[in-house]
């Protein structure tokens, strides 16, 4: 059974779905079996795996990406939120966006049993919200990754073109930005998602043994 990692905060504009295709892509270029489980309205996650040649759905065999509506109360987010395997909290390190995450948070609490993570998105190196991530981080009731994702403005730009699925792998591909982020975060999730299924018995080192994301190099 694959397993399930979902995006989700409140608000729209963190980069769930940005994330979520990331994840997919760069797992599907390295030859996993993924797919994408839009439950966002708006579709844009559907659209883009299109574009990407990503299955829809949960056909995966791997893992199964899915990316959540900009709404907590909505039924299938909250379904989202208690059935992952691993739930990943994005948000950007900006004061309007952390205060609907720590709302977010609290309904996470409430509804899921299972792990949660902390993710900073669109991070710029070396500004004041930068510097106050630590502290900002003690404030969640949930484990913060060690590894972000900067700010990709490359990304945003390309992906307002026709053909921005090829630009998109062509920027997985690179040796620096989000070429040289995604496998070191993708070795630090993809273990805890394992290793939050009842239904594996693994530590994070073996699981990471099984996905050996510190060798991944997506293929060019």
């Amino acid at each position: 059974m694959a397993v399930r990692i979902a995006f989700v905060n409140g608000k729209g504009g963190v980069g769930k779905t940005t994330c979520s295709l990331l994840f997919a892509s760069a797992l599907l270029d390295a030859g996993k079996s993924v797919s994408i489980d839009d439950r966002d309205p708006q579709g844009n996650a559907t659209s883009a795996a299109i574009h990407l040649g990503i299955p829809q759905g949960s056909k995966a065999s791997d893992v199964v990406v899915v990316d959540t509506a900009p709404n907590q109360e909505n039924p299938s987010t909250i379904e989202a939120i208690k059935t992952a395997d691993l739930l990943v909290l994005i948000t950007t390190p900006d004061a309007p966006d952390l205060s609907t995450t720590l709302a977010t948070s609290r309904i996470i609490k409430e509804v899921r049993a299972g792990k949660t993570v902390l993710l900073f998105n669109r991070v710029v190196p070396n500004t004041y919200e930068f510097n106050e991530m630590p502290r900002v981080a003690a404030a969640f009731p949930f484990p913060t990754l060690s590894h972000h994702l900067t700010f990709l403005r490359a990304y945003q730009d390309r992906r307002m073109r026709p053909g921005w699925g090829r630009d998109l792998l062509q920027l997985l591909r690179g040796r620096t930005g989000v070429g040289s982020e995604l496998p070191s975060l993708l070795e630090e999730v993809v273990p805890h998602a394992l290793h939050s299924r009842s239904s594996i018995r693994t530590s994070a080192a073996s699981a990471s043994s099984v996905w050996p994301f510190s060798t991944l190099r997506l293929v060019s």
